[in-house]
């Protein structure tokens, strides 16, 4: 094996992430456009919805999968069996009125995967990553009806200040919260839901 070749799979190792013996979290890339798109196909009107609050077409619109694979922070994947089942994201916040660094965190798991940890497990991983980048503080944009993401938003960082925008919450929490963000070495195994 060449240098460079030990290299890109040292660097694989470290962006890889074994969340249960069968899932594992890596960075997304523009590769996985096909398969994302298939997992948003499949989800539920009300899962598209609580993720995304408008339509985004089925299958997605090719500008809508650019966005999510390439933000203007990190995206990131789960994967089972080679299937994409679930996906995390974290960009710059725009149109801020705080001075402070702001990284919007986002994460949708397909509909069969829900209530397993994988959501937490990718949120945890796109807001430590996020931290690393220099965001000060998180924006999570919830639906007010999506039960299970404001208490995951309200367990994990009790501490986030929370505004009503119509049928949203609007959660802004300091990046500091670090019992959410778990010290994980790369490439070793994070069982969900610790």
């Amino acid at each position: 094996m060449t240098d460079s070749a030990k290299s890109r799979q040292a660097d694989s190792v470290k962006q890889t992430q074994m969340v249960r013996s069968d899932v594992v979290v890596r960075k997304a890339s523009g590769c996985d456009a096909a398969e994302l798109a298939a997992m948003l196909s499949a989800l539920s009107d009300l899962s598209l919805y609580f993720r995304f609050q408008t339509a985004i077409g089925r299958p997605p619109r090719p500008a809508v999968l650019d966005q999510l694979l390439q933000p203007t922070g990190t995206a990131w994947v789960a994967e089972r069996a080679g299937r994409i089942i679930g996906h995390a994201m974290w960009a710059w916040a725009k149109g801020m009125v705080t001075p402070r660094p702001t990284a919007e965190l986002a994460v949708v798991v397909a509909d069969s995967d829900q209530r397993q940890g994988i959501g937490a497990e990718l949120i945890s991983v796109a807001a430590r990553d996020a931290r690393t980048a220099g965001a000060d503080q998180f924006l999570v944009v919830v639906s007010a009806a999506n039960d299970p993401v404001v208490r995951l938003v309200r367990r994990h960082w009790p501490d986030a200040s929370v505004e009503r925008d119509g049928p949203l919450l609007n959660f802004l929490a300091p990046a500091h919260s670090a019992g959410f963000i778990r010290p994980v070495p790369a490439g070793e195994p994070v069982a969900v839901g610790t």
